[in-house]
């Protein structure tokens, strides 16, 4: 499936909730997706563009932002439809490709201690995502009777407990791979100390 042809339906199934902005539907994908769909700027607005043109989506008024008029989209019964019909059809699972797993299986070929900061600096980032969502959901927490908090609910578990898995696994790794560079380290130390004694002969 193309990228854009992807990206319209988290904006379709945003602006079912309530009209939004260009700006505001990225915030609300970066906040409320991100634990299992992200989407750039340049795609975004691409897609929007594709999205009235074909009358899934309709521009209405904005507020004024300065000298300009804030460009408010809302979605129309067609995309209503379309949305409905993707539902409806069996999900696409995507192929993985995650460089950071790539470098972890790579790692004795590179420099030493290169690939341990690799994940000490991604044990960080995930638990500065745990906090934004903890944050996120104290938000949600105030739309209880909104008909789709039960299913937003799920889906802030699903990306809380893949967080906690992935602080599990770099704690684990972190302990599992530090002693083995030491040892290596130490080896190549010796091996260069060797080779020293032998030049000097």
């Amino acid at each position: 499936m193309a990228r854009t042809q992807s990206t319209q339906y988290p904006i379709l199934g945003l602006l079912c909730i309530k009209p939004l902005s260009g700006y505001d539907l990225r915030a609300e994908i970066e906040g409320t997706l991100n634990s299992f769909w992200r989407e750039s700027e340049g795609q975004i607005y691409p897609t929007l563009r594709m999205l009235e043109e074909t009358g899934q989506i309709v521009r209405i008024e904005g507020q004024r932002k300065q000298a300009r008029e804030r460009q408010v989209y809302a979605i129309t019964d067609l995309g209503r439809q379309r949305l409905r019909a993707w539902i409806a059809e069996e999900p696409r699972m995507q192929s993985p490709r995650n460089e950071f797993l790539l470098k972890v299986w790579m790692m004795r070929h590179g420099p030493e201690g290169a690939v341990l900061a690799h994940i000490r600096q991604h044990r960080q980032q995930v638990a500065i995502r745990m906090a934004a969502a903890a944050e996120l959901q104290t938000l949600v927490e105030r739309n209880r009777s909104f008909p789709d908090f039960p299913v937003w609910q799920t889906l802030f578990r699903y990306g809380a407990l893949m967080r906690e898995a992935e602080l599990a696994w770099c704690d684990e790794t972190l302990a599992a791979l530090e002693p083995l560079e030491r040892r290596e380290a130490k080896a190549a130390t010796c091996t260069r100390k060797g080779k020293k004694l032998i030049e000097q002969r």
